[in-house]
């Protein structure tokens, strides 16, 4: 995204000296570092912080970039006190958190800004003061040794509270030093001090020795007040900038499924191909797909169904061609359901396909649970499903139409079965016109945990019926199309 190196940019910028101007009347940051140490010497003397062993000092080969005159490379540690949580007997592990009490803090806290309270866990006053270390103050930063390492926050309202064992405190000597050091973390800088040192485990760590060790390019005090303005004002600007790129990323990411949303709209409609006079009418077609259904029936080979409900103009939800007709599913197909019982399951067998193995237009067996062979032929005895059959799932997530080219027996549950009466549909049309209209189904799908439509709901569901002839030239059509749309993507 743009907008993300553009902060990136900006703060390499500002480390580097380059995002704002150096006044003579600044000062040199070393008489700051100067200030910083004869402060922490007091410290020390006054027992309030421990002494600590020298850091090393900064090789050329570690310095990364050149910076302006007055500024100078220091190591983090010259600059503040690095300070570990306690991991003695008396750690708070999870059996010691409650709802409320003193904040125990751990990454989950930590969002690069300002600490985030709806991550906090908390203990009891009585747990807290048996700690030894991890006292968290205010404009402490709180920085992140294992997992997310370098994730950090900064503690602006906090008086009381601890740090788990996978963070670090780093609490500066002079607190007002505290945004500058926010906008380093921030930095590529910061990134690359943490990769320096990864230790490239599964599980990476930090220590507090390393965190100590990172180098630091440090303005003088009021350039870094400068820096810490300039880049928020930049930043401000770039949440314009963000906010447009969201937009532009939703719309790349859902064009491609409006733009096949649009064509398969289209070619049901009779808007995507020709109407041609020598193609004839599609109520001839639904009438010769009822006499084989009443052959059929008759022969004991489908079982007579009811009825189905008259077709009322005001049910009509758009205009067709004059040669096309509205037609109910179970008017020019074959439409039932998968067994609706739960037979044994077995360690082999035969797959039980139910809604939750149709995914993406294909059938994932990776899942399926295993009958018998006697159970298996007792439901495909009434729901047998052949090649060129659609599976459509009814409970669940509606719809997931598959079109079936079969690899190996299986038997179904709970999904519904489209079959062609003696091949006299184009069953690839019927497949798309599913795609089309499922999410349709699903706004209107009944039930309370668990939605589904009723096998009624399906064989009464009226679909535009163009004849045979236009059905194979509009799903030609759609093969040519809908691929285009997925190199959108």
């Amino acid at each position: 995204m743009i907008a993300e190196k553009l902060r990136k940019s900006i703060l390499q910028a500002a480390i580097q000296g380059k995002l704002t101007e150096q006044l003579s009347d600044d000062g040199d940051a070393r008489e700051l570092l100067a200030e910083i140490k004869a402060e922490k010497a007091r410290l020390v003397k006054e027992g309030k912080i421990k002494k600590e062993k020298p850091l090393p000092e900064i090789a050329e080969e570690e310095i990364p970039f050149d910076i302006p005159e007055k500024w100078c490379w220091v190591r983090l540690g010259d600059l503040s006190i690095v300070i570990n949580g306690d991991r003695g007997k008396n750690y708070p592990g999870k059996s010691f958190w409650i709802n409320e009490g003193v904040p125990f803090i751990n990454a989950g806290a930590l969002n690069n800004d300002v600490l985030n309270s709806e991550g906090f866990n908390y203990i009891g006053e009585k747990r807290f003061q048996m700690l030894r270390a991890g006292f968290i103050e205010k404009n402490d930063i709180l920085y992140c040794l294992r997992g997310s390492l370098g994730k950090f926050s900064l503690n602006l309202d906090y008086h009381q509270g601890a740090i788990a064992s996978s963070l670090a405190i780093i609490r500066n000597v002079n607190s007002e030093l505290c945004r500058y050091f926010i906008t380093y973390l921030k930095s590529p800088l910061a990134a690359e001090m943490v990769k320096r040192v990864n230790n490239g485990t599964a599980q990476p760590n930090l220590s507090a020795d390393n965190v100590k060790k990172y180098i630091i390019p440090m303005p003088p005090f009021a350039e870094q007040q400068r820096i810490v303005k300039a880049t928020e004002e930049a930043f401000e600007k770039i949440k314009d900038l963000e906010k447009d790129e969201q937009k532009l990323d939703f719309l790349q990411k859902s064009f491609p499924k409006k733009m096949k949303d649009s064509l398969l709209q289209a070619a049901i409609r009779g808007k995507l191909t020709e109407q041609l006079e020598a193609d004839g009418d599609a109520r001839a077609l639904v009438a010769e797909i009822q006499k084989e259904k009443a052959r059929l029936i008759k022969e004991g080979k489908i079982k007579k169904e009811k009825a189905l409900p008259e077709i009322t103009e005001e049910e009509l939800p758009f205009e067709i061609p004059d040669s096309w007709c509205w037609v109910r599913l179970n008017h020019c197909l074959d439409v039932r359901d998968g067994t609706h019982d739960t037979p044994k399951y077995v360690a082999k067998g035969i797959p039980l396909i139910t809604s939750k193995n149709l995914s993406n237009g294909e059938l994932d067996y990776s899942t399926a649970k295993f009958i018998s062979e006697e159970d298996s032929a007792i439901i495909n005895n009434r729901s047998r499903v052949d090649d060129g059959d659609i599976l459509f799932a009814m409970i669940g997530s509606i719809g997931n139409p598959v079109l079936i080219k079969k690899e190996l027996d299986f038997s179904i549950k709970n999904v519904a079965l489209f079959k062609n009466v003696n091949r006299m549909m184009n069953m690839q049309y019927v497949y798309l016109f599913l795609m089309f209209e499922q999410y349709a189904m699903k706004r209107i799908s009944s039930g309370g945990v668990q939605s589904f439509v009723s096998l009624s709901f399906l064989r009464s569901y009226l679909m535009p019926l163009p004849p045979l002839a236009e059905q194979q030239r509009i799903v030609e059509r759609l093969e040519q199309l809908l691929p285009l749309c997925d190199t959108l993507e």
